[in-house]
């Protein structure tokens, strides 16, 4: 078996024909699976958090319930292959919490649906620490 390197000018490349496939329906499951892939790889360069920004977005405004279906796994795949501080969890459930008021209940539905994924994925201590920072600022 082969094993390739890649280097980040390599890697944004591959992300930038990722993000342009997540929008063509022939090529969007090779995009979503590429993209679980380079996760499972824990590559990174600075273009991947853009990409994982849209794929959020993508969870919660595609039209398509498989795209909604998709970007949630591909971003849960992404949260728990990539050890997120603390900060970046709370980023990352914030964006889902504001989702429960997008205006089409396609959106809301898979905004919940993630958040329920989340919680039944992630150590309960984790999402505890943000739940009671998120009382004390209260």
């Amino acid at each position: 078996m082969r094993v390739f390197e890649l280097d980040d000018e390599h890697l944004q490349i591959l992300l930038d024909s990722v993000e342009r496939s997540l929008h063509d329906s022939n090529r969007q499951a090779s995009a979503f699976n590429l993209l679980k892939a380079i996760f499972s790889r824990k590559l990174e360069c600075t273009e991947l958090n853009d990409v994982v920004s849209k794929v959020m977005k993508l969870s919660i405004q595609s039209e398509s319930s498989n795209k909604r279906l998709q970007s949630r796994q591909t971003i849960l795949q992404f949260m728990l292959d990539y050890s997120l501080g603390t900060k970046k969890l709370e980023k990352y459930l914030e964006f889902y919490i504001v989702q429960l008021n997008y205006e089409y209940e396609d959106g809301r539905e898979s905004a919940l649906e993630m958040l329920a994924t989340i919680f039944q994925s992630f150590p309960l201590v984790k999402l505890f620490f943000y739940f009671w920072k998120k009382n004390i600022k209260n």
